[in-house]
């Protein structure tokens, strides 16, 4: 294997590309300046409030096939993401499966009677995920919390493709005036809108000013 094509090199690529016509004075096809509603990048979101638990972040990625969550803070306004790259966090799973074991036997045995409520041990997934954002920043874990990376409402195709290409992310969260997060985009819906409107092709009838050509 000589190189792996991922959808981040293409968007890369498709954005160098972009660059490229505008310096030689192209007219870029109209789609590029279509904005996120138009591209259909208003939608329904995944996000979690900073008082949930980590376990219920984790559970919300698990049953709907997310890699991201947003965190949503008191008012409303997106400031943080949980990601599946934050599992790296725990140093030890096994005292990630202990403290869970250990937690299950204190509810039940609240239950049984058998322990007064309150006390109850501490654990990772049952720390808010607010919590848990700080505590990453706080230690100053490498392997994350860069700043969250959103786009406004306002933004169009070509401007979505420069900020993935520029942070190296897979997506991006679309947000109101107030910051709230209202859509998402991400590296796989931004090929599928090259694709859907053929943004891609190789057509010798088409000239620059028609279409961006790889």
């Amino acid at each position: 294997i000589q190189q792996v094509l991922s959808h981040s090199t293409l968007i890369d690529y498709v954005h160098r590309r972009i660059l490229w016509l505008e310096e030689q004075g192209a007219i870029l096809p109209d789609e590029f300046n279509y904005r996120t509603k138009e591209l259909g990048y208003i939608k329904s979101i995944n996000w979690m409030a900073e008082y949930r638990t980590l376990e219920e972040t984790f559970s919300l990625m698990i049953n709907h096939c997310r890699s991201t969550i947003a965190i949503k803070d008191q008012k409303d306004k997106i400031f943080t993401t949980v990601t599946t790259r934050d599992i790296l966090c725990f140093e030890n799973l096994q005292e990630v499966g202990n403290q869970r074991f250990e937690y299950e036997k204190y509810t039940r045995n609240v239950k049984a009677g058998k322990t007064k409520a309150g006390n109850a041990p501490v654990t990772y997934m049952t720390m808010q995920v607010g919590d848990f954002v700080a505590n990453i920043k706080q230690a100053n874990i490498k392997s994350s919390k860069p700043a969250v990376t959103t786009a406004p409402v306002s933004a169009t195709l070509s401007n979505i493709i420069r900020l993935l290409a520029e942070t190296k992310i897979h997506r991006l969260f679309i947000v109101d005036n107030q910051r709230r997060p209202v859509g998402v985009a991400s590296v796989k819906d931004v090929i599928g809108s090259l694709l859907e409107y053929q943004l891609l092709g190789n057509d010798p009838a088409k000239g620059y000013s028609e279409r961006l050509r790889l």
